[in-house]
């Protein structure tokens, strides 16, 4: 089925497309031998909860973002192909806006072209803020995030924003900013008219 609106849907790619924290904990086990609990997959529970220090976290995610061989093995979060997939069958405009360095957004970039996908794949290098990107791309109608800071630089930018929900970030409450979803599915369901 095509609809008639065509919705610009802007993802964030680890943690809403990507499993990042997966990614993370894979890394930490061949760098140190430690295994990253999913709730502790961000640097401030992690270095807090003493799991490990801030120059180790550095390491890891230079290790899972920037070595080819290793970005390449990403896993999708759950749900994510099938309804990227009927987006792109219903002529959505979907681009990935990253927080990522340039080299890991061209990782992606490739990783999805392995899958089919032809997404454009923005990087604002490690910044959460992603206006300039989003107004560059001429706006657009929904975004959605794991990170509620870098949703609230979108409050006033984007109509629609969408907290989605991960082990890590269920102590952040998106309060007026956003709504908090739980899967794909309900995401894509809340886009439909």
């Amino acid at each position: 089925m095509v609809l008639l609106t065509r919705l610009r849907v802007g993802l964030d790619g680890d943690g809403v497309v990507l499993d990042g924290a997966e990614a993370k904990s894979r890394a930490s086990r061949i760098l140190f031998g430690i295994d990253i609990p999913p709730r502790f997959a961000k640097r401030e529970l992690l270095v807090r909860e003493g799991i490990i220090t801030s120059k180790q976290y550095d390491a890891i995610k230079d290790f899972a973002y920037k070595v080819r061989e290793q970005a390449l093995t990403f896993q999708f979060v759950p749900g994510a192909r099938e309804h990227i997939d009927r987006m792109l069958r219903d002529g959505w405009f979907v681009p990935v806006i990253s927080s990522r360095p340039e080299v890991a957004a061209r990782h992606i970039v490739e990783l999805f072209q392995l899958h089919g996908w032809d997404i454009p794949v923005l990087s604002n290098g490690m910044s959460k803020d992603k206006t300039a990107i989003v107004r560059d791309l001429g706006g657009l109608d929904v975004y959605v995030d794991d990170s509620i800071e870098a949703l609230q630089c979108l409050v006033g930018v984007v109509p629609r924003l969408y907290l989605f929900d991960q082990p890590y970030n269920r102590d952040e409450d998106p309060g007026d900013i956003a709504v908090r979803v739980y899967s794909w599915q309900e995401f894509y369901s809340l886009l439909l008219p």
